[in-house]
């Protein structure tokens, strides 16, 4: 009778590191794309949502002065914002966007300056 030692081999084989590759990138061309998706999701209801902060800070500069306020009145009234010729500047997730501010009811005409007073906030740009 011969004894022969038998090596026991410890490792994956070829073809059990090929599946776990294929499964994986399934995974991922799956994931991917939903988390752009839900990334650009963000975006959106973050900007609604700094909308609605500076409709709030309006009626809120338009109650304590008693009429209505001056781009840069408006814009003190929003933390992390700054008055512009064109509106009122504000960041979200470190890219600046501009808060159109108009100088009449209609939301017709756009204010020229820091100074100019305020009767209407339009939709983020």
């Amino acid at each position: 009778m011969i004894w022969r030692k038998t090596i026991k081999q410890f490792g994956f084989t070829l073809i059990e590191l090929g599946i776990t590759v294929v499964i994986l990138g399934v995974l991922a061309a799956y994931a991917i794309p939903v988390y752009i998706d839900s990334s650009s999701k963000s975006l959106i209801v973050a900007q609604k949502v700094m909308d609605e902060v500076l409709q709030q800070a309006f009626a809120v500069a338009i109650v304590e002065k008693g009429g209505y306020p001056t781009v840069t009145e408006l814009a003190k009234n929003v933390q992390g914002s700054s008055a512009n010729s064109l509106g009122v500047l504000v960041y979200i997730k470190g890219v600046s966007y501009i808060v159109p501010t108009y100088v009449n009811l209609s939301c017709t005409t756009p204010t020229s300056g820091v100074d100019s007073v305020v009767q209407c906030v339009g939709d983020i740009t």
